[in-house]
This record gives C-alpha cells, structure tokens and sequence, in this order.
C-alpha cells in the first residue's frame, strides 16, 4: 500500500480485508463454503489481508504483521465495518473486518511479499 489506511485501530486491534472468494463463471463461491472454512491443525480459520494495524503486543510473529501481510483469523469473531475510499463510514463501501490481536492464529509467510 502507497499511502497509509485512513482508519488506524486502536489498541491490539487489526483491520483487514478478508481474501475474495473463488469466482465459477457467474457465480461466485464464497470462502466459506468454497474451501469449508480453511483448517489449519482442524481449527477452521478465514484467510485476509491486513490493511491497518494497531498497537500490536512485542510477540516477534505478531511484530511481523504490517499492511499487505496475509494472515489467517478466527471465523467466529470480528466486528465487520463498511468504509469509503476516504475511510469514513459508508452503507456501500468496502466490508472490511476489524480483529483482536488474539483472534490471529497464523500469519501466511509465503504470500506476504
């Protein structure tokens, strides 16, 4: 990313985008159902890319995380947000979902370049 997120989260909070789903034609096959949720070790888990990070603990694998890494988060948490281009609140906007930093299981090393 070019330029800084214009919403930056506070406290141990992480704002991503989730990864799109898989499109078949016409139509488009949601992650969920597409991979069933993806596993890592059998926990099911939602694969995104960062956009903005907070305050991040001192945890050298959470200190790696920076906009544009991929990482893998928990399903069952989130609290999802609709933003504008200009990062205010937007009705349609990009979804985007703001995560606790306990709520990342895993960071993607080979597709975070």
């Amino acid at each position: 990313m070019s330029q800084p997120f214009p919403l930056k989260p506070v406290g141990a909070k992480i704002l991503v985008k989730h990864i799109q789903a898989k499109k078949d034609g016409l139509i488009i096959i949601p992650e969920k159902i597409n991979d069933a949720r993806r596993t890592i070790h059998d926990i099911p888990c939602f694969k995104a890319e960062v956009v903005s990070v907070g305050n991040l603990s001192e945890n050298h694998n959470i200190q790696n995380i920076q906009p544009g890494s991929i990482i893998y988060v928990n399903p069952y948490s989130g609290t999802e947000i609709r933003l504008g281009p200009d990062g205010r609140k937007s009705k349609d906007g990009t979804l985007y979902v703001l995560y606790l930093e306990s709520d990342i299981l895993g960071l993607d090393d080979e597709e975070a370049q």
